[in-house]
């Protein structure tokens, strides 16, 4: 395998959104892994490039046979996430809402991400103030684990939601979102933070 075919060179290019050049190396991956358990990480990982080109169908299907060999909610989160960029927002919310009935009692960063979903899908329903409540509790739950990805998520979505109703407040709240995604070193959150407090009215 050359030093180009490497998962990392697959993110890279997804970060660029160079999603074709993403589903390449992810193809060519799967095509020489050494396990069944290793191709089925690696055709997860594939469907993030597969969601870029809006090539949903194809995504949706890897998620379902997977979701339906291991019964994981992580799996069914990420079928609720090809619906949600797919623009099928009442399907992705049902989705999530099964997810949540799944993950009762520990799991906290689990159930943080199924709350951002949640508030977020709410969020592009024109629900307000449901999205809210779901995204408070997804950023109170979030500070009880030590994922600065998780928390910046929150602090975002949050400003995302009063950037209309209240720009001071969603601006100290990316700036929350700025300070968490600097300290788990994400280049590309923290950028798409600096043009939403840029586009700020």
């Amino acid at each position: 395998m050359t030093a180009e075919m490497t998962e990392q060179a697959a993110w890279d290019a997804h970060d660029r959104k160079d999603f074709q050049e993403a589903a390449r190396i992810w193809e060519s991956l799967i095509a020489s892994a050494a396990s069944g358990t290793a191709r089925d990480a690696l055709r997860s990982n594939y469907c993030y490039a597969l969601v870029g080109l809006q090539r949903f169908d194809e995504a949706r299907r890897i998620y379902q046979e997977l979701y339906e060999k291991t019964g994981s909610h992580i799996d069914l989160h990420q079928l609720g996430m090809v619906a949600r960029e797919a623009g099928e927002y009442d399907r992705a919310l049902a989705l999530f809402e099964e997810e949540h009935s799944m993950l009762q009692g520990g799991h906290p960063l689990a159930r943080a991400a199924n709350l951002y979903e949640r508030g977020l899908v709410q969020g592009l329903l024109g629900h307000r103030e449901e999205a809210l409540q779901l995204a408070e509790n997804c950023l109170a739950l979030s500070k009880k684990t030590d994922n600065p990805v998780m928390h910046g998520c929150a602090w975002r979505l949050l400003g995302d939601l009063y950037r209309s109703a209240n720009p001071k407040r969603a601006r100290d709240h990316y700036v929350q979102a700025r300070a968490a995604f600097a300290q788990a070193n994400d280049q590309v959150a923290s950028s798409d933070i600096d043009s939403r407090m840029q586009s700020l009215i």
